[in-house]
């Protein structure tokens, strides 16, 4: 006889009134051992939901996570496109421009326009600057 044709056994008995002692405490063991797995398993529930929402918590962070992501992903390519030279050409600090000298884009006048955009006092290429 399984557990299961046992219990119901018990039970017709214990229905009827001729539930024996021993029956008895055989059907009393039986209810506490389902009463202790219907606990267990409204605990194992309650575990299972709170693990649920953490983990569609853990699925916000992480989108609210990715957005801040491509929110400053997409200001630094937009930054570095604005801040890019046109192409062929270097830009150089206004400090540096200063301090360059005659002599220093001598050897060729791409590199003469790639050094400085605007006029430099000295730079020996003529229209440099409006008083060479």
């Amino acid at each position: 006889m399984t557990d299961r044709d046992q219990l119901h056994h018990l039970a017709n008995r214990a229905r009827r009134g001729v539930l024996l002692p021993e029956e008895g405490a055989l059907l009393a063991d039986a209810i506490t051992a389902l009463e202790q797995q219907l606990t267990d398993q409204a605990s194992s529930d309650d575990v299972a939901r709170r693990a649920a929402q953490a983990i569609a918590g853990m699925g916000a962070d992480i989108r609210a996570i990715r957005a801040e992501r491509d929110r400053y992903r997409n200001a630094w390519k937009s930054a570095r496109h604005r801040a890019a030279p046109t192409p062929g050409t270097v830009t150089i600090t206004q400090a540096r421009h200063q301090h360059l000298v005659a002599g220093q884009c001598t050897d060729r006048h791409d590199t003469h326009r790639l050094h400085h955009t605007e006029p430099v006092t000295g730079c020996p290429y003529p229209g440099c600057h409006p008083d060479a």
